[in-house]
């Protein structure tokens, strides 16, 4: 990953050149789509971060060039490059270029989440009935192509109930992860300069991470509104959660970062700590949405704290 972030330092045309060949394999290799457009956005991210928010611009620009270049030739999709573009590129720029002015990658993140917050309530605006469409999408597309390739369905009496109550969610749930996918980037970003630049300075910056009171005080209020409300409001509710969810378990991850590394605890434990999160989904996700929902009024960090701490040891 060093050599990949100093090779986009090199010049504007490495940066331009990574971020756009980056793209171009994030589609043709399609299982590997979703982590590939990470790195496209984060070489994005990394020049705004280091150059500036106009180099920034001119890169994004070069490389939504040279993407439309190439899918027209290989794909004949054009359109396809300017998809890519307002959905990876723009957003990486955006967020990066508010933690370059703010110094606050809370900031950077909660600004994130507005943005896919927006998303949720645009739809819901344009479209009459979202979770119908998902309901037809799974059951006129998803299941009957499980079915033709063989997949068994444990169908239990309460199937299609269950069906319909994942079709309300599946806006937000598709939105918060898209956002994971600008968060991601950016934080990766800011990883590789820290690389470049100053070693530990990111380590630093996510361990502290911590969203505030009033953002925990916004997430109450939309999980009473999921709760006690019923109809387009709770659904948008329901939706709206989805992606502070998503937001909050970074400041969980960030918690259980700071304190394996106060406790000097080995590289196995933030290792067994993203594999219970990834094999338990979605209730490890609620799991460490909780701890940093609960951060902003307990400060776990601070309460659990060694006596006397130790020198770091750069374990994450």
């Amino acid at each position: 990953m060093k050599a990949l972030a100093a090779y986009v330092m090199r010049g504007r045309l490495q940066a331009i050149s990574a971020a756009a060949g980056l793209a171009i394999v994030s589609l043709l290799l399609i299982p590997l789509s979703w982590p590939l457009s990470f790195l496209s956005g984060a070489a994005i991210a990394l020049v705004v971060l280091v150059q500036g928010l106009k180099e920034g611009m001119f890169t994004a620009l070069g490389a939504t060039l040279m993407l439309v270049l190439i899918v027209t030739l290989t794909m004949a999709m054009p359109m396809m490059a300017g998809v890519y573009a307002v959905m990876v590129w723009l957003p990486a720029w955006l967020l990066a270029a508010i933690l370059l002015h703010s110094r606050s990658l809370a900031l950077a993140m909660k600004v994130g989440a507005l943005l896919g917050i927006g998303v949720v309530l645009a739809v819901y605006a344009v479209i009459p009935d979202p979770a119908g469409l998902w309901y037809e999408h799974f059951t006129q597309q998803v299941l009957p192509i499980m079915e033709q390739a063989g997949v068994v369905l444990n169908k239990a009496p309460d199937f299609e109930t269950q069906l319909r109550e994942a079709a309300k969610i599946m806006t937000g749930t598709t939105v918060a992860f898209s956002v994971l996918g600008m968060w991601l980037s950016l934080l990766i970003a800011r990883s590789w300069q820290a690389v470049l630049y100053r070693p530990e300075g990111f380590r630093e910056e996510f361990r502290s991470l911590k969203l505030g009171q009033q953002s925990a005080l916004f997430v109450a209020l939309v999980a009473l509104l999921a709760t006690f409300t019923e109809g387009m409001l709770n659904e948008l509710a329901m939706n709206t959660l989805m992606v502070l969810l998503m937001l909050f378990m970074f400041q969980g991850l960030a918690v259980s970062h700071s304190l394996i590394n106060q406790y000097q605890q080995s590289r196995a434990w933030i290792v067994g700590m993203y594999l219970v999160l990834v094999f338990t989904l979605p209730h490890g996700l609620v799991l460490f949405a909780m701890m940093g929902w609960l951060d902003n009024g307990f400060d776990f960090r601070k309460r659990f704290a060694r006596k006397a701490d130790a020198p770091d040891q750069g374990d994450d």
